[in-house]
């Protein structure tokens, strides 16, 4: 941006009112940029200089899994996928809709304007979610200038300039972080001068944010588009990349709630978009059996959409035709794991649950283009008493973690061959976990570092009726992950065991705490020969300190015949039980 008074005088009219004469008078507030907003929706988009319109196009599939390259001469653009390498061509297109995020071809228009005037604030890349932020707010009215005000007013800002700066060192960190060169002493003099005779801030930053200069250096990073995550924008719910995230995300709009009987027989019960109306639905899976006898009678998937009273409503029928599941599920993840966006379903299942417990083949639902789904039996057959779901490689190829103290007596991965079908990887959990009883497990990023680490709970010592201890027993552990997928012993926490209550069922990380649901297995000082799953407790665990507590124990039955509780989730501030009957609240 070298000085020229011509060109200043063009670039600042943004802001003034114009060049020459007496501007210690101007008000710049009355002289607000032209402002562009980007048409959003299904609306056709129209690309400078180009006839007909351009036009909204949607990717069934994550951003990541695709490369986009824009022809800078006949604006077309290719997206190339890097699963199954197809090839896709589309032209002139003004914005290409992924299932996570949007790539915007509007660089001269309001997008553009939004991500320069980002980058000039605050000297680095518009993280994505932010930057869908600023676009949502730009549409909804809130014109550059406003915006170019609230980034001045940020935080952020007044890190990187200082709380109330001198024009002549707000100038000069303008040309260095904006431009990034040192300014020439004619053009920071000049804009010193139009800043000591009343050009506000934001007018300034705008005017270095959207020139000639800065729209050169920036052009090779938003030649092929610019990526963001949309604000609010409704529709379908995208799966978060764990089972556990989607487990959160649906308590927090749900909370607990009454529900169907077969999720306190059977356990398998899970929440998404199943219905794609940007509302949460219901899958489940009853329990059909008699564990006594029968190894014949399997059970049945549902279902169920919420009606305007709040009621769930059995609608198996509009997605899914084949309902024949497993002999004996015990819980119900959700995670993408075809890659479209779409929110796909696995049940853990163990089989008859006698002797000589030879495990079953868990299914999977895998959403399909017309909406419905497929039920798919996978070909590994397990005792799998619990599962997690995570997508580590982010990709919308989630790969899921059961355990199975049986079949291959140990905790497995199953890999996502990103085809439908998953590889059994028993070597990435560590080998001191065969042979332990371990029943139940969940994959959560306690650290916030972009690694999920693994938690697994099972018979504790001395909580099973008779025993002391045994080399099948095990402690609440989490596996840490090393940052390459693997969860070597030695970086392992070991929780506190309470042998009372000496299975743990489910976890729930909120506020720094763990909670731990928990019933009895017969053992214990206090719970010695109680019949199996006949208590109900909740520990709590300071994550960083490791201090234990137990804020709730309930013995008996509850009002809905059952005398343990399956689940617990997090919603307002508060960890709850996700059947209501139960009632439990804890801060």
């Amino acid at each position: 941006m070298k000085f020229n008074p011509l060109m200043m005088c063009a670039l600042f009219a943004v802001a003034l009112a114009g060049c020459g004469g007496d501007s210690r008078n101007l008000d710049t507030s009355t002289a607000p940029p032209v402002v562009q907003r980007m048409v959003a929706g299904g609306a056709p988009h129209t690309a400078q200089g180009d006839s007909p319109a351009a036009t909204v196009f949607s990717i069934a599939g994550y951003r990541d899994n695709y490369t986009v390259v824009k022809n800078q001469e006949t604006n077309v653009v290719t997206v190339t996928s890097s699963i199954d390498h197809s090839v896709t061509t589309y032209r002139n297109p003004g914005l290409i809709k992924f299932a996570d995020k949007w790539t915007s071809f509007d660089i001269d228009g309001a997008t553009g304007q939004v991500y320069r005037l980002y980058q000039a604030a605050f000297n680095r890349q518009p993280d994505l979610a932010g930057l869908g932020f600023w676009i949502a707010v730009n549409q909804a009215g809130r014109d550059l200038n406003g915006i170019a005000t609230d980034f001045v007013a940020s935080a952020e800002f007044k890190t990187l300039y200082g709380d109330n700066p001198a024009n002549a060192k707000l100038v000069n960190a303008f040309y260095n972080n904006v431009l990034h060169r040192d300014g020439e002493k004619a053009g920071v003099d000049w804009w010193v001068d139009q800043m000591n005779h009343g050009a506000a801030a934001f007018a300034v930053l705008y005017s270095f944010s959207d020139s000639g200069e800065n729209k050169t250096n920036l052009a090779a990073a938003v030649q092929n588009g610019l990526d963001f995550v949309p604000y609010n924008q409704g529709g379908p719910i995208v799966p978060k990349r764990s089972s556990y995230e989607n487990k959160v995300a649906a308590a927090s709009v749900l909370g607990a709630q009454p529900l169907p009987p077969e999720v306190a027989a059977g356990n398998a019960v899970a929440f998404a978009d199943f219905f794609q109306d940007g509302s949460y639905s219901m899958v489940t899976h009853t329990l059909e059996y008699i564990p006594d006898w029968s190894m014949t009678e399997f059970g049945h998937i549902r279902f169920y959409q919420r009606d305007k009273s709040g009621l769930w409503i059995d609608r198996t029928a509009v997605l899914l035709k084949d309902t024949q599941g497993c002999l004996h599920p015990r819980k119900a993840v959700v995670a993408d794991f075809n890659g479209d966006g779409k929110p796909d379903v696995f049940f853990a299942c163990h089989g008859f649950d006698r002797s000589p417990f030879p495990g079953e083949q868990p299914h999977i639902l895998l959403s399909q283009a017309d909406g419905t789904y497929q039920n798919k039996t996978l070909p590994v057959t397990c005792f799998c008493h619990a599962a997690t779901a995570m997508d580590a490689r982010g990709d919308g190829f989630a790969d899921i973690v059961v355990t199975d103290n049986m079949v291959h007596a140990t905790p497995f991965f199953l890999v996502n061959n990103r085809d439908g079908s998953f590889s059994v990887d028993t070597a990435r959990l560590p080998p001191e976990l065969k042979y332990k009883a371990i029943f139940s497990i969940e994959a959560i990023d306690f650290d916030q570092r972009g690694a999920y680490d693994i938690w697994i709970g099972g018979n504790e010592p001395g909580a099973t009726a008779g025993e002391t201890t045994t080399d099948y027993d095990t402690v609440p552990r989490i596996l840490k992950n090393d940052g390459k997928g693997n969860y070597p012993v030695e970086l392992a926490r070991d929780l506190t065991p309470i042998p009372d209550y000496g299975l743990p069922l489910d976890i729930v990380f909120a506020s720094g705490k763990i909670y731990l649901l928990r019933t009895n297995i017969g053992g214990g000082p206090n719970n010695y020969g109680l019949s199996f799953y006949t208590t109900t407790a909740v520990q709590v665990i300071d994550y960083q300190t490791g201090a234990s507590t137990m804020p709730y124990t309930h013995k008996g039955a509850y009002g809905n015949g059952m005398f343990w509780v399956n689940w617990l989730v997090p919603t307002n501030g508060k960890v709850v039980s996700m059947e209501s009957a139960y009632g439990i609240t804890l801060p």
